[in-house]
This record gives C-alpha cells, structure tokens and sequence, in this order.
C-alpha cells in the first residue's frame, strides 16, 4: 500500500468526537447522525447495523485513532483562538503521532482562528501578519528536512 511521504495540516478536523470535532464536517463526510439512527422505515437489524456502520465510519475518520508508527512525518500548524475547529484536534494527534514515535511538529499561534489562509486582505485584516514570518520559516525548515 503506498501512503504520502509527509502532510502538512494547517486547522484540520482531525476527531469526531462530539464537542472536540467539526461536527459539519463529518456530517458532510459520513452523514448525520440522526440519519443514521433513524428508525423510519427500517426493521431492527437494518437500522442496528447503521447504527454499528456509522459509529465504525466515525472511529476510522478520527484521525488522532488511527496513528502508527507508519503514519508520516506531520507538520501542524492551528490558532488557539480557533472556534471553528477546537485546538484539542491538533493537540490530541500531536500527541498520538508523539506516543507512536511518529517526526513531527506543532505551531499554535494565540491569534488567527480559523480559515485565515483563505481570507481576502481587500475585506478584513490580516489575522497572521504578525506570525507570518515564524509560520513560513517554520515550513520551510520543515520541507528541507524532507
């Protein structure tokens, strides 16, 4: 099986995990819940084994539980004051990728939230202006280490 030689996560959802995840994202992804668990039209073991299949979806997307010591070398990079995506994401796969003996690094800025490479400078600030020069040269390093 082949697999990418490094990533680079920049505010990833990384759990499914109710209250730590990005619940629209993996609604997007797997569908929602209420979907899933809807009894409507369905006879017990139909609707018994979506509700197996859907918590099992959740279990193999929640990147943090799935982390070996073939996961490759990560980058992450995140805001602290992102209320989109809660940091405890990139701080519970740190810390998996750290426990697996996984290379790599981590980059909470206090300011930014979330999106903030996909902002337009003509509408709104910079959220990262002053963090931008740590951001790049941190990257940099990152890629020529590769």
């Amino acid at each position: 099986m082949t697999r990418p030689d490094f990533s680079i996560l920049v505010y990833p959802v990384i759990s499914s995990e109710k209250g730590v995840g990005h619940e629209g994202s993996f609604n997007n992804l797997i569908g929602t819940e209420k979907a899933w668990y809807n009894r409507k039209g369905k006879d017990f073991e139909t609707w018994d084994e979506g509700k197996r299949q859907f918590e099992a979806l959740k279990e193999r997307y929640s990147l943090d539980k799935q982390v070996s010591a073939d996961t490759p070398k990560t980058f992450i990079i995140f805001s602290s004051n992102d209320y989109g995506v809660p940091p405890e994401n990139e701080v519970r796969y740190f810390n998996a990728l750290v426990k697996n003996g996984v290379p790599c690094e981590m980059h909470a800025f206090p300011g930014g939230g979330h999106g903030y490479g996909f902002r337009n400078a003509k509408y709104c600030d910079d959220p990262i202006e002053e963090y931008r020069s740590d951001f790049l040269s941190a990257m940099a390093r990152f890629l020529k280490e590769l």
